[in-house]
């Protein structure tokens, strides 16, 4: 008797505690993250394809994390917010002898960060000798106009490991990788930035093919304080992945 009376003790005890480890436990969503690379074939990268008609569909997947600090730490994931945005290039006009071209970008895009290439619709886009520069639409069109290097998004031809600066950080090519997304498998080239502005830090990886950007994960880091001691940290995430292409 004594000792179906410990059985049945044990198993009670066993049932509370599994009962409190259900309750107690808080499942949060998966921070949305690139696959590992895959080695990739040599390739060369001279220009960025652009042309009236040319088209880019993505899908865009975005996520916020908030870590905050206030005697004990928290840290929240948002579930990812899905879409699909579609880049195309529009227009194209001479600018003191430089043909720079326009994309036309849906307003999804101010999810982006700083460093995105599709920002907003604001900016012309040009190859040149160095790599593919970007200036703001009509900001910049008197006839002494001369290319700003500071936006000079990406260096070409590219050269492994060549490192440039760019606004408040730098820009690296880093490895060739093979990347399969819904549009294809394509060899591409590994482009690593990061910015240090203080109390905001932006860093992102793109993957650049000869049929342009195939995808990228991008982050931007801020924190807040309202003087009460309290801070929080924000993070948030882009990751763009092609699914088809028109050219």
């Amino acid at each position: 008797m004594k000792q179906n009376l410990i059985f049945v003790i044990t198993l009670i005890l066993i049932a509370f505690v599994s009962c409190r480890k259900t309750h107690s436990t808080t499942v949060s969503p998966a921070l949305i993250s690139l696959p590992a690379d895959v080695p990739g074939t040599t390739i060369t990268l001279d220009s960025f394809p652009l042309k009236i008609g040319y088209q880019w569909v993505y899908r865009m997947i975005t996520q916020t994390t908030m870590s905050v600090s206030s005697g004990t730490a928290s840290l929240n994931i948002s579930t990812p917010d899905s879409g699909f945005l579609t880049v195309g290039v529009v227009s194209d006009t001479l600018i003191n002898g430089f043909r720079m071209y326009g994309f036309s970008v849906p307003s999804r895009s101010a999810f982006f960060t700083y460093n995105s290439i599709y920002l907003t619709d604001s900016f012309l886009y040009a190859n040149l000798a160095d790599g593919l520069h970007r200036i703001t639409a009509g900001g910049r069109t008197d006839s002494n106009y001369v290319l700003d290097s500071t936006e000079e998004l990406i260096k070409l031809p590219v050269a492994m490991n060549n490192t440039w600066s760019y606004n408040y950080g730098s820009r690296q090519w880093t490895d060739y990788v093979r990347v399969t997304t819904p549009a294809g498998s394509f060899d591409c080239i590994k482009l690593f930035v990061n910015e240090d502005r203080g109390s905001d830090q932006y860093g992102m990886v793109q993957y650049y093919s000869s049929k342009g950007l195939i995808q990228e994960l991008q982050w931007y880091t801020s924190w807040t304080s309202a003087g009460t001691g309290v801070h929080d940290n924000y993070t948030y995430y882009t990751m763009l992945t092609l699914q088809s292409l028109n050219f």
